[in-house]
């Protein structure tokens, strides 16, 4: 790899990741970082594979420095929602995935999270709206649930549906 050119060591470390060499990733988008520090898919992409080694706290400061780079990027919210949520911080996470909702208000993955959230905190009224919205939005609108979100979908979906069965 160059070692003026970020983009390789970024390259490299998507590689590590889907490879599930996290340490190894995070190592190659640090270097990416060091050379563009304005780099913000690196601090994204090292905040996820710290998630996927449960280091929540440092995972967050990933996605909050991503965010301060892209402060539009629903994808950001969304993981550092999922960043409060592993640190027990479900509340903050709830109200950074509505927000990330006020920017996207069509996008699965964003009420899939929100009703884990609802749920986690036992609002369940609530929980259910959320779930009421991804079906309508899978059913009506055909948006596609990612597939890495899958399970907590059909979670969702499931207590949709025995709400459904019970009126």
């Amino acid at each position: 790899l160059s070692p003026g050119i970020p983009q390789g060591h970024f390259a490299k470390g998507r590689v590590l990741r889907d490879m599930g060499h996290h340490e190894d990733a995070i190592r190659s988008f640090d270097q990416a970082i060091t050379r563009d520090p304005r780099h913000y898919s690196a601090y994204n992409q090292s905040g996820l594979s710290l998630m996927d080694l449960q280091r929540w706290k440092e995972a967050a400061e990933r996605f909050e420095r991503a965010l301060h780079l892209e402060p539009g990027n629903v994808w950001y919210h969304h993981n550092l929602a999922s960043a409060l949520q592993g640190q027990g911080l479900r509340a903050e996470a709830l109200a950074r995935i509505n927000f990330a909702l006020s920017i996207d208000a069509e996008n699965p993955a964003l009420h899939i999270l929100k009703g884990n959230i609802e749920l986690s905190l036992g609002k369940i009224s609530e929980a259910l709206a959320s779930a009421t919205i991804l079906r309508k939005l899978v059913e009506q609108d055909k948006k596609k649930i990612p597939e890495w979100a899958a399970e907590d979908a059909a979670r969702l979906l499931e207590l949709s549906e025995a709400k459904q069965k019970r009126q």
